[in-house]
C-alpha cells in the first residue's frame, strides 16, 4: 500500500524492539533437546513470527515428540523469561525514537506472537511500556501470522483504520500479515533474518533509526521524520 496517511505504528517485538531471536532459539533448542532431538537454527528460522502454540504443535507433530504443547511451554517459559530479564535493559535510542513519534501525536502499539509475560518483561526492561496505546499478544487472537488478525486487533485498540497504520516486522509471515491487513509494511533486516525473503514489504530498513525518515514521508501530521533524529539515514531499499 502507499502509506499515504499513517496515524499509527505497530511494532513486532522479537527482532524489532529487542534482538531476542537468538535467545528464543537458545530456549527452544534447550527445550527440544530434553527429548533427544537436536534442532538447528536454520530449522527454527522457518517459524519466525508463529504463535507458540502453533510452533510447538508443529514441532511435536513433525518430529513425533512424546510431549504436549502445554508441556513444552512449561519447560521453555522459565528459561526464556530468565534470558529476557537479563537482556532487556533501558535503550536510550529506542526511547528517543518512540518519544519522537508520541510527540508528533502518532499512536503506537506492540503486536507480537509472544506470550504476554514475555512482552511485559521486554517493554518493562527496556523502559518503554508507557509509550504504547495497545499491546496485543498471540493469545489475544485465534489466528496467528501470516493471518492479519493480530495487526487488525492492534489497529482496533488504537481506534484507527488499518490503512492508517504502519507495521514494523522482521519475519516474512509478519510482513504477509501486515500486507493482508492493508497496512504499510516495513521490514527490519538484521543478522538473524538476513537470509529470509523480505521482498514483499513496502520498504526494507536495516536500523530503526531509518524509520522516522521513511515514515515521515507518509505520516498525517505534516512533519519530516528527520526533524528530531536520524540526520544521516542509511540507504533504504524501498518499493516506492
Amino acid at each position: 500500500m502507499t502509506g499515504a496517511n499513517i496515524k499509527g505504528v505497530i511494532f513486532d517485538m522479537d527482532g524489532v524492539l529487542i534482538d531476542s531471536q537468538p535467545l528464543h532459539f537458545q530456549a527452544e533448542k534447550m527445550t527440544i533437546a530434553r527429548f533427544g532431538y537436536p534442532m538447528t537454527t536454520e530449522e527454527l528460522k522457518h517459524y519466525l513470527g508463529w504463535r507458540e502454540d502453533e510452533f510447538w504443535g508443529d514441532v511435536i507433530k513433525r518430529h513425533s515428540l512424546p510431549a504436549s504443547v502445554e508441556g513444552m511451554k512449561k519447560i521453555e517459559h522459565p528459561v526464556m523469561e530468565s534470558l529476557l530479564l537479563k537482556a532487556a535493559k533501558p535503550d536510550k535510542a529506542l526511547h528517543n525514537l518512540l518519544s519522537g513519534f508520541r510527540k508528533k501525536g502518532i499512536a503506537l502499539a506492540v503486536a507480537s506472537s509472544a506470550p504476554k509475560s514475555f512482552i511485559d518483561i521486554v517493554t518493562g526492561g527496556l523502559g518503554i511500556s508507557d509509550f504504547f496505546d495497545a499491546i496485543v499478544c498471540g493469545a489475544d487472537v485465534t489466528k496467528g501470522k501470516p493471518e492479519p488478525d493480530i495487526f487488525l486487533a492492534a489497529a482496533k485498540r488504537m481506534k484507527l483504520r488499518p490503512e492508517d497504520c504502519a507495521v514494523v516486522e522482521d519475519a516474512p509471515s509478519g510482513i504477509q500479515a501486515a500486507n493482508s491487513a492493508g497496512m504499510f509494511s516495513v521490514a527490519l533486516k538484521g543478522r538473524v533474518n538476513s537470509s529470509l525473503d523480505l521482498s514483499k514489504a513496502d520498504c526494507i530498513i536495516e536500523s530503526l533509526n531509518e524509520l522516522p525518515e521513511i515514515l515521515g514521508r507518509h505520516l498525517s501530521k505534516g512533519w519530516r521524520g528527520d526533524s528530531w533524529q536520524n540526520p544521516n539515514p542509511k540507504t533504504q531499499n524501498s518499493k516506492h
